[in-house]
């Protein structure tokens, strides 16, 4: 659970941009940014409610994941991305089985909460001993 929390956190601090395909409303305000998201993702064709192996046909084997349904890929180059952008990784959330959010960020912040895990994990290994 706390695991599930840490992720959640890290997905609203480390990204402003998401991609979302649903016939679901969404705020007038980010139809414009989903669009151009949506536009940069095109070549991937990862949308929302496909499958796990869906996801590994179009993007192949995440390179982390930080938990059962939340996959990391590194060195993610989006279609068109304005040059400085520093959003070079690409999380996908599953829900249910389905993809439910895509997200660009920066690497740097995911690889720092891995990074925190990882440490938390060999600490209570040692305790546990």
């Amino acid at each position: 659970m706390k695991s599930l929390i840490l992720v959640s956190s890290l997905l609203l601090l480390a990204t402003p941009a998401f991609a979302a395909d649903s016939d679901e409303a969404i705020d007038p305000s980010v139809v414009s940014s989903l669009e151009y998201l949506g536009h940069l993702l095109a070549p991937a064709r990862i949308a929302r409610g496909m499958t796990p192996k869906e996801v590994l046909t179009q993007l192949g084997s995440p390179n982390a994941k930080l938990a059962p349904s939340v996959w990391a890929y590194w060195d993610f180059k989006a279609k068109d991305a304005p040059r400085g952008d520093k959003f070079d990784a690409a999380l996908v959330v599953f829900a249910d089985n389905h993809v439910a959010l895509v997200k660009l960020c920066d690497s740097k912040t995911v690889r720092a909460f891995l990074a925190q895990q990882e440490a938390k994990a060999a600490k209570n290994a040692v305790v546990a001993k």
